[in-house]
């Protein structure tokens, strides 16, 4: 005596209706969607260049001006009397 397995009555589809009428667009025909990668490519340039902008702004300060002998005042030496 050979018996097959039927699911329960509750797992029955309905009306003969699987999921295979529910999906209508095959995923190899489907355009991918890159806004997001496209989005945090722009924002991860965004980033990059403000960061090197920073960096340029610090590393350029010229030093400051050295002050040589001859553009000193003239200050006589103190008299020893």
């Amino acid at each position: 005596m050979q018996t097959t397995m039927q699911p329960p009555a509750r797992f029955a589809p309905a009306n003969g209706n699987t999921l295979g009428s529910f999906h209508t667009i095959p995923s190899q025909t489907r355009v991918p969607n890159r806004t997001g990668k496209i989005v945090g490519g722009l924002i991860g340039a965004l980033m990059l260049g403000a960061g090197g902008l920073y960096l340029y702004s610090i590393s350029s300060s010229a030093p400051p001006p050295r002050v040589t002998a001859a553009q000193l005042p003239y200050t006589p030496p103190p008299s020893t009397q």
